[in-house]
């Protein structure tokens, strides 16, 4: 459907016009100037009167409120009202929307939004990753907010279907991260705050970049998952941010965002650093197993730490805080 527009009471539209009408509060204002301003040049050939009559009733006819966005697939989203009643499908959308302060308009979360504590409180929509549509419906939601990578495309395409939009994201760097709180500020009516809350992370990731950036490297492995090993690939942004730090992602070479890789992989590769998600339960067993390989580099030097992963790995303002740690950690590293 490239080039058709999603809308918030169903179906698809054509694109705007590529000088859309401006939106928010104060369209009409600039509407009505640039009307009234064409009667007048029109006024010694209809009459003055019919001119503004004309005027007054286009006028009214036009949407006092009207928004399009831009998702991560690309797809355009048109709203003629704010949306009120918002449902998050992914962790990292419920953290970002209560970041630019529209928690309010959340009626559900995605199982896994944690943080913060009042995201607990909300019904859960999605189990296992599936998204159960019914409830979604009988919320009387105006939007969703979905992860492209974590929700099935057969559950977003049906909510679509359904009349509900759907807004993507896909956060593959820092970058990411300030851009979509400014999108969702948009899309939520709170521009200013996420707007606040964007030059404050990224204040944050420039000081750091600063201090610790342009040390020497650090050959850095993060293990998320024990059975079967997994680490992050070269398509997440735990690349970017061991970026910040001055740190190499051991496997960023394998473009996937969860590779599946073996203990030989690793001892071959040498990483000079080895983090373990604090999320595994058998985080103690998996850090002795480790130890016994004395040969690795981190291992000789005691460089074996278990992190906590929500600071690491979910793309929101809070993971300057995650991004704090790891640059402690790999200019410990970057001493031996």
């Amino acid at each position: 459907m490239s080039g058709m527009i999603f809308t918030s009471t169903g179906g698809f539209v054509r694109p705007p016009h590529p000088n859309p009408l401006p939106e928010g509060e104060g369209a009409r204002l600039q509407i009505y100037s640039q009307i009234i301003l064409k009667s007048l040049i029109f006024r010694d050939l209809i009459g003055v009167r019919f001119v503004w009559l004309l005027t007054l009733l286009w006028a009214l006819s036009l949407p006092a409120w009207a928004l399009e966005v831009v998702d991560d697939r690309g797809h355009r989203l048109h709203f003629d009202h704010p949306p009120q009643r918002v449902v998050s499908l992914a962790p990292h959308a419920t953290e970002l929307i209560y970041a630019i302060g529209a928690g309010a308009k959340l009626v559900a979360v995605s199982a896994y939004s944690d943080y913060p504590i009042a995201a607990t409180k909300l019904p859960v929509v999605t189990d296992a990753g599936h998204v159960d549509i019914e409830q979604v419906l009988a919320l009387k939601a105006d939007v969703a907010v979905a992860w492209g990578s974590g929700n099935r495309n057969a559950d977003i395409e049906r909510l679509e279907s359904l009349g509900i939009p759907v807004y993507v994201s896909e956060l593959r760097s820092l970058q990411d991260i300030g851009r979509t709180l400014t999108q969702l500020g948009r899309l939520l009516e709170s521009r200013a705050q996420a707007q606040q809350v964007r030059q404050d992370f990224e204040a944050s990731l420039d000081r750091l970049r600063k201090n610790f950036q342009s040390r020497s490297p650090v050959r850095v492995f993060f293990q998320i998952e024990s059975r079967p090993l997994m680490t992050l690939g070269g398509l997440h942004l735990f690349g970017d941010l061991l970026d910040v730090c001055g740190g190499i992602n051991l496997f960023a070479d394998l473009t996937m965002l969860a590779p599946v890789v073996g203990v030989e992989d690793v001892i071959q590769r040498d990483p000079q650093l080895i983090l373990v998600s604090d999320r595994l339960t058998d985080l103690a067993s998996i850090m002795k197993g480790w130890r016994t390989y004395g040969t690795m580099t981190a291992i000789k030097h005691g460089r074996l730490y278990g992190v906590p992963a929500d600071l690491i790995v979910r793309p929101t303002p809070r993971i300057v805080a995650g991004v704090e740690k790891i640059c402690e950690l790999v200019d410990r590293a970057r001493q031996d």
